[in-house]
């Protein structure tokens, strides 16, 4: 299990022995999401500072990107999720995009942007047609992945959107 904190650490636990195994440090501030690779093979992190994608075994980096120096106003991020090959990264950022990225090489291949605010939270639906993001504004937005069109934006559900996800059946 991975731990990611407050405090700028990524924690790595075995649940088995509820110990510590390593910790992985770095991270300026806050490290807000995690997410492994659906093959196994890549740890993605998301943080105040910076996105990190390390191999799963031995935590060595395969890319860092300094938020900071991208384009402003992306200063962070909240979320990473990897698609179900393991050949894209989609990451929440604070400026109110979805960017996908390469996993291995750190590069934006497309966003998905949006004016609503900070993305909190988002979720990949079953067949990964649409992508549910949610925005600190308190709106739910669907888009479709292959099209990276808004396709509907749900009316405010709560102050802001901490979480989502779908049903397995969509």
């Amino acid at each position: 299990m991975i731990v990611a904190s407050h405090d700028g650490a990524i924690r790595s636990v075995d649940i088995t022995r509820e110990r510590g195994i390593r910790t992985l440090t770095g991270f300026r501030s806050w490290a807000f999401g995690v997410h492994f690779s659906p093959d196994g093979q890549l740890l993605a992190m998301a943080g105040d500072s910076e996105i990190r994608v390390v191999q799963q075994k031995t935590m060595q980096t395969v890319f860092r990107v300094v938020t900071s120096e991208l384009p402003k106003p992306f200063t962070r991020s909240r979320c990473v999720e990897f698609s179900k090959d393991s050949k894209l990264l989609f990451v929440g950022c604070n400026d109110g995009a979805i960017r996908v990225m390469d996993p291995l090489t750190g590069s934006i291949l497309y966003s998905l942007t949006s004016k609503l605010g900070e993305v909190y939270s988002f979720a990949i639906s079953p067949d990964e047609k649409t992508i549910a993001v949610g925005h600190n504004s308190g709106v739910v937005e669907l888009w479709d992945i292959a099209t990276q069109t808004l396709t509907t934006s749900l009316p405010k559900l709560a102050r802001r959107v901490e979480g989502l996800s779908f049903s397995l059946d969509g």
